[in-house]
């Protein structure tokens, strides 16, 4: 068996390594078996990965410097086939995997149990009763291979005298196992899901970069400028945009997780502390009379569709709302009840939440055929970029301002709320095409966009924004208006 270790990114980016060292160092240093540049990040003798032959497994130790194995820092763990390797906090990354050679066999303990623990689960306790015996035999060390007469022999033994109690105890180290196992499964997930929202934060201090600030302002001016030469030309929707432009509403929301433990319900933190939560934008439109907001269901609920969330959630932790609301134009923020959200039952990502919007106008809807529309000009509106796009439009003093007391995504949210200086984006294409289930037009928008309507050439909404591209270019795509009626029931 040896040690395989596949670089994700650095200067080694791509490299596959196959070392036949028992014990490889990663570091700095001359004496390491991989070695990497200085560059502050990697120690001179960084880690250890080692493989222990008695126990036919690999090790990862932490030496000089920090290690985090499935976005968990660690001092010494043993190793599973696919495990994500990074040394330092934003240091390289490495693939950790077991290299067999012909003929080898030679299967961890830890993973004979761990697959026998899902074949239980799957398929019953004789078929995993089989394939843990087959393991042993045929896939053990020689050490274990010799040891496993004697432990057979010896349970056999006990078996004799101690009959019930044995089998009990033996239940009870199962459970136990099997719930170490689970543990460790939710830990790493929590780690795979901690860089998650490590990505997600990152681009949301972007979002509010001067730099990247300045860059959106230059973009929005000119799609200004492109709107403004649209709507010169086209009167009527002039006037309904500037009427409508007061339903579209900027949603943020917050999110974490809870699970059950001991009987009880328990809040999803960071092994080191602090509360697992998610913080996000999209935007929506009053759609109805009775309050109903229309926005994508991507939206009304982040964790869908997000494979990085979905795999959390399937360890047992359920996602729970910490904070939702919308915010209109020149209106203070409006709690929305989480019960109240309904989800298309036409699987498409269309949903609808309940707000009391109070003399908010409410945006009219088409109810015919939408095929004539094509190739004619659509405008949308929504939040493309969040609170980037409108930090880009505030007037210097108050950008400044705002900065002065902000200190994260939801502060700088309220800040620009009590200055009144929330309102939608305007942007215009043309539609290109008008299938059953999607619109798709080139008019330009941007994460934050969903959830926004698609106004026709009648002033009326014909779509709902659900899918963009990056940046402001390329096609976006829209769920036809007809698909939300049952979501707009009183």
């Amino acid at each position: 068996m040896q040690i395989e270790l596949i670089h994700l990114d650095g200067p080694k980016r791509g490299l596959d390594d196959v070392r036949p060292e028992k014990e490889v160092v990663l570091g700095t240093a001359a004496s390491a078996q991989i070695r990497y540049p200085e560059d502050g990040i990697v120690a001179p003798e960084h880690a250890l990965v080692r493989f222990h032959e008695e126990g036919c497994s690999f090790h990862a130790e932490a030496l000089d410097g920090r290690v985090f194995v499935n976005g968990r820092e660690i001092q010494e763990i043993i190793l599973v086939h696919g495990d994500l390797i990074e040394l330092g906090a934003d240091g390289p990354r490495l693939r950790f995997r077991v290299h067999a050679r012909p003929g080898e066999v030679c299967k961890p303990i830890r993973q004979m149990i761990r697959d026998a623990s899902d074949l239980r689960e799957q398929r019953g306790i004789l078929r995993a009763t089989r394939s843990l015996g087959r393991d042993f035999v045929f896939r053990s060390s020689w050490k274990v291979k010799l040891m496993t007469p004697i432990l057979m022999a010896t349970v056999i033994f006990a078996a004799a005298f101690l009959g019930g109690h044995l089998a009990s105890s033996r239940a009870a180290r199962e459970a136990a196992e099997s719930r170490r196992l689970e543990e460790e499964n939710r830990l790493s997930e929590m780690g795979r899901l901690r860089g998650y929202i490590a990505r997600l934060e990152e681009a949301q201090r972007r979002l509010v970069d001067k730099e990247e600030i300045g860059r959106i302002r230059s973009e929005l001016e000119h799609q200004r400028e492109l709107v403004g030469t649209a709507l010169a030309e086209d009167q009527v929707m002039a006037e309904v945009l500037e009427r409508y432009s007061a339903s579209v509403c900027l949603i943020h929301g917050i999110y974490g997780f809870t699970y059950e433990k001991g009987g009880k319900t328990t809040d999803a933190s960071y092994p080191g502390g602090g509360p697992l939560e998610i913080e996000y934008t999209g935007s929506g439109f009053l759609a109805s009379a009775e309050g109903r907001v229309l926005t994508n269901r991507h939206v009304a609920e982040p964790w869908w569709q997000s494979d990085d969330v979905a795999r959390f959630i399937d360890t047992g932790f359920k996602p729970v709302f910490r904070r939702l609301d919308v915010l209109f134009p020149g209106r203070a923020a409006i709690a929305v009840d989480p019960a109240s959200i309904r989800i298309s039952g036409e699987d498409v990502d269309l949903a609808s939440l309940l707000v009391e919007a109070g003399d908010v106008p409410v945006v009219p809807i088409e109810d015919g055929p939408l095929e004539s529309y094509r190739g004619r000009r659509v405008v949308l509106l929504g939040y493309p970029t969040g609170v980037g796009a409108l930090l880009a439009r505030a007037e210097r003093d108050e950008f400044e301002a705002i900065f002065k007391t902000a200190t994260d995504l939801t502060s700088v949210i309220e800040a620009l709320a009590e200055r009144k200086s929330i309102s939608p984006i305007i942007t215009q294409g043309a539609l290109n095409e008008v299938k059953e289930r999607r619109l798709v037009y080139d008019a330009a928008t941007t994460s934050g966009g969903s959830g926004g309507p698609v106004f026709g050439p009648g002033g009326r909404v014909i779509g709902v924004n659900f899918a963009i591209t990056r940046d402001f270019d390329g096609s976006n795509f829209g769920v036809p208006i007809g698909f939300a009626k049952q979501l707009l029931q009183p």
